[in-house]
């Protein structure tokens, strides 16, 4: 169960980072 719960806050992080990653990504694009 601990192992699952780990599992879960990592996939969170890896989308967050992504969201952040392509919010990011799209500012750039926008401001060229």
């Amino acid at each position: 169960m601990r192992c699952l719960a780990l599992y879960f806050s990592f996939s969170l992080l890896v989308v967050k980072c992504l969201l952040i990653n392509l919010s990011c990504f799209s500012y750039c694009i926008y401001n060229v």
